[in-house]
């Protein structure tokens, strides 16, 4: 039996964000995408929106969520890189 690493497996990776002046923080996900093979795609219950990515997912994120204040992966198995 083979070992299965996280980035084979691909599992959700969750963040938060804090748009400029406020105090509240949103929620979304990355998913492996089911219709694009090696891609992602983000949701976000606020924005509504989604969208692929195969590496770093940070130009999307800036589409759908826009110009925050604060952003952190709350997992993060990838090392993507936080704000």
């Amino acid at each position: 039996m083979t070992e299965t690493t996280a980035i084979e497996q691909r599992f959700p990776q969750r963040f938060r964000y804090r748009k400029h002046g406020g105090d509240r923080w949103y929620f979304g996900v990355a998913v492996a995408s089911s219709l694009i093979p090696d891609s992602w795609r983000i949701e976000c219950l606020e924005q509504r929106g989604f969208g692929g990515f195969d590496s770093d997912p940070w130009e999307l994120l800036g589409h759908i969520i826009g110009d925050v204040e604060a952003f952190e992966w709350i997992d993060n198995d990838y090392r993507w890189r936080s704000l």
